[in-house]
Formats: C-alpha cells, sequence, structure tokens
C-alpha cells in the first residue's frame, strides 16, 4: 500500500512539469536506487540459497557414498577375519585327531 502510494505520488509530481523541487528528484533518485538494490538482492539471495541447496545435494550424495563404502569394508574386513579363523581352527581340529 505505502509502495502504490509513493509512486502516486511521485508520477503526481512528475505531471506538474519540470518546477519540482529540488527534493523531489532527490526523493525519486533514492527510490529508484532502492528498487534496483531491493531486486538485486532478491538476486543474490534466490542464487545463494540455490548454491546452498546443491552444495547439500552435494554433501549428502558423499556422504552416502562414505557409509556404503565403510559397509563394504567391514564386510570385506569381516570375511577376512572368518578367513584367517577358519584357517587357525583347522590345524587345531587336525591336531586333535592325533
Amino acid at each position: 500500500m505505502a509502495y502504490a502510494t509513493f509512486t502516486l505520488v511521485l508520477r503526481t509530481q512528475e505531471n506538474v512539469g519540470s518546477s519540482l523541487h529540488p527534493s523531489f528528484h532527490a526523493t525519486r533518485f533514492t527510490y529508484d536506487l532502492c528498487v534496483v538494490l531491493t531486486r538485486r538482492l532478491v538476486d543474490l539471495t534466490s542464487r545463494h540459497r540455490q548454491e546452498v541447496e546443491l552444495e547439500s545435494e552435494r554433501a549428502k550424495q558423499s556422504q552416502s557414498q562414505l557409509e556404503k563404502t565403510q559397509m563394504a569394508r567391514e564386510r570385506a574386513h569381516k570375511q577376512r577375519v572368518k578367513g584367517l579363523e577358519e584357517q587357525v581352527s583347522m590345524p587345531l581340529k587336525s591336531e586333535d585327531w592325533r
């Protein structure tokens, strides 16, 4: 509402002619600058949000891959331990037969 009112006042003052008070021109410049800077801020914020979302997704994918790798290593380790335990128990069983 304030935006629309301000715009209406500016347009009305513009229609009065070139005899506008210098403060009007300063006010108009300030208004235009605020509009431009606000748009720029919105664009930058949007772009930053997208970048953060992409980085978050990459981090999730990386974490998932790390978890899969860790589980594969744990399985390989367990298999290796089981194989070594079987190697150790075999000679003991053969010694029991003596």
